[in-house]
């Protein structure tokens, strides 16, 4: 689904288009993270590798290009980590985010868990928290998260509401769809075996040999019936 106008005119104006110069194109610059990042804040190339300084300007359309790639796998990303529905102005606060931060960022974060567990009201403050950059507070991350909180919550209330609904829960399979054929039983693990990369020790059963009790002596047996009379 594609962002609506409010996530994407915030990506921009947080992102900007930079660094022009004098032939119209634009060259590699350190963000104020000092990474390595040119047009709108791409910092990985259509071709998946990393932006370095050294590299050689790019034209309008090839920062428009690497900014539509770069949002699809953004996109992708909070799909894929968000397990409950939200409506596009959430899901576009969401993709400014990792596209800020990054989906690891969002993948391990107390902001995802507040997302999926419905504490909607909260996502503003644990959004808040992301505001360093190269060790210290900076601005304009400070005004980012504040207005992606915002849109977020302009989301959150319009969901309440009942308008505007998007599901990013993966959707069940047909019942139509074939069965697959079950597995081989695997067979019982006697000494050791190993699960995944884990070496795990199963115990050992001893089975103790029968004793058999020694030939009974001739005064054996007369004691045996003299008892027994």
């Amino acid at each position: 689904m594609a962002l609506p106008t409010e996530a994407l005119d915030l990506i921009k104006r947080f992102e900007g288009c930079l660094r022009r110069i004098p032939d119209g194109r634009y060259a590699p610059y350190l963000c104020p993270a000092n990474v390595p990042t040119v047009g709108w804040g791409t910092t990985t190339y259509d071709n998946g590798r990393r932006v370095a300084l050294k590299d050689e300007p790019i034209t309008a359309e090839e920062c428009d290009r690497h900014f539509a790639h770069e949002l699809r796998d953004n996109e992708a990303a909070v799909d894929r980590l968000t397990a409950t529905r939200l409506h596009p102005f959430m899901r576009g606060a969401l993709v400014s985010f990792v596209y800020n931060c990054g989906s690891g960022a969002y993948q391990g974060s107390t902001l995802r868990r507040r997302v999926n567990d419905g504490e909607w009201d909260d996502v503003p403050r644990e959004l808040a928290k992301w505001r360093m950059g190269g060790g210290r507070v900076l601005p304009g991350l400070v005004r980012r998260r504040a207005d992606e909180g915002k849109l977020f919550l302009r989301g959150a209330e319009a969901l309440r509401q009942g308008n505007g609904v998007v599901t990013t829960v993966p959707a069940a399979p047909p019942l139509d769809r074939p069965v697959e054929a079950a597995a081989p039983p695997s067979p019982p693990l006697t000494g050791s075996g190993r699960i995944g990369e884990q070496r795990i020790e199963m115990p050992q059963v001893v089975t103790r040999p029968r004793e058999t009790p020694p030939p009974e002596s001739w005064w054996q047996r007369i004691v045996r019936r003299w008892k027994g009379w």
